[in-house]
């Protein structure tokens, strides 16, 4: 790997990228910056864990409101929350048949997500985020299902 290669990561991100590419197609291995290709490979898996929290949460933030919610809430909103759950369903449903790997972390992703759900609910319903978080407990395969 050529110095030079190794600092454009630094100094030009987009030229770097599209020299270690040709680089790859051209099989000259030699001079491919290895380090920071294995970290932009590495943050594309991170990207795709970010996405598909990023469907999560809208997810678990309308499954809460429609469990923690008053009926006068329900009245007004019912309707165009479940909408969102069975549209993020689909989401999640979809891309986890795009990316099946990402089964394997599902859980996990899950953990991550609720947080940021149920503080987005606790704010929709005008509730104290503990009060929901505490009493509810989150697994991944309920709510990914119909």
């Amino acid at each position: 790997m050529s110095t030079s290669n190794f600092d454009l990561y630094e100094k030009d991100l987009y030229a770097w990228s599209r020299k270690n590419a040709q680089l790859l197609r051209e099989r000259k291995f030699d001079e491919l910056d290895v380090e920071h290709l294995a970290e932009e490979i590495e943050s594309v898996g991170k990207h795709e864990e970010d996405y598909f929290i990023s469907n999560l949460i809208p997810l678990i933030s309308h499954l809460l409101k429609l469990k923690f919610a008053t009926e006068r809430e329900l009245e007004r909103c019912k309707k165009g929350w479940e909408d969102t759950v069975k549209e993020q369903r689909r989401r999640c449903n979809k891309y986890l048949k795009k990316n099946p790997s990402l089964k394997s972390k599902q859980d996990e992703l899950y953990e991550d997500a609720f947080e940021s759900g149920c503080a987005q609910a606790a704010i929709g319903l005008g509730k104290d985020k503990l009060e929901i978080f505490e009493s509810y407990s989150f697994r991944s395969e309920e709510h990914t299902s119909e």
